[in-house]
């Protein structure tokens, strides 16, 4: 039986169908990324809402959850694929490619290395693969202020000019562009955290607490 696009509002409700409309309409990878990072942020708070079922896993099975959430947003993202190694996420839409690396960061350092292994490993900083995200684990500390010392500690990285700005769609993300020392061209990075602190303190968490220290 044929749908028309009345059909599909009705059937899946406004938010999903206004999903629809957005994948559907994507013209150009600038749209695209919109798209992505809209997904990317759903994603994000859907790993965020299962936190007491992930804050002990790996970066591995994170990423893995976030890429699943992405394929069914007709996404097409793979986890450790390879381009120069194995980034964490690979999108491509057409001949473009969106690359992310992840880090469960407890320091500014690790969230660093993070960075360089993107920017100066995986991606080619190409036309058509100078775009990319880094996705902070965070198992301890808050969430603004995590991201505000790493905003500061990335601008004084040595040897590199970077321009910040803020992102528009998730106030606790940012976007960083440097010259990338490859291309030339410009790079962007999305810096993206992904909030796992999980210390419930209630009555159930006491008593279970109590009960694994017996």
């Amino acid at each position: 039986m044929s749908q028309n696009l009345s059909d599909v509002k009705d059937l899946w409700g406004d938010d999903r169908y206004q999903d629809f409309i957005s994948h559907q309409a994507v013209g150009s990878f600038r749209e695209f990324i919109q798209y992505l990072y809209k997904e990317m942020d759903r994603a994000i708070s859907n790993v965020e809402e299962n936190k007491h079922y992930l804050f002990r896993s790996g970066e591995d099975l994170i990423t893995a959850f976030i890429v699943t959430f992405l394929k069914g947003c007709k996404i097409m993202a793979e986890h450790d694929s390879n381009s120069n190694g194995n980034p964490d996420i690979k999108v491509e839409w057409y001949d473009y490619t969106w690359l992310a690396e992840a880090k469960i960061v407890n320091s500014n350092y690790e969230a660093m290395e993070g960075w360089r292994q993107l920017v100066n490993r995986y991606s080619s900083g190409s036309p058509k693969q100078r775009t990319g995200g880094v996705l902070l684990y965070l198992l301890d500390g808050k969430t603004t202020e995590t991201m505000k010392s790493w905003r500061e500690y990335l601008s004084d990285a040595e040897n590199v000019e970077l321009h910040i700005e803020e992102c528009r769609l998730n106030q606790l993300c940012f976007f960083s562009q440097h010259e990338n020392e490859v291309s030339g061209l410009y790079h962007c990075i999305r810096h993206m955290p992904v909030n796992l602190t999980f210390k419930p303190t209630d009555k159930s968490a006491r008593s279970s607490k109590k009960h694994n220290a017996n």
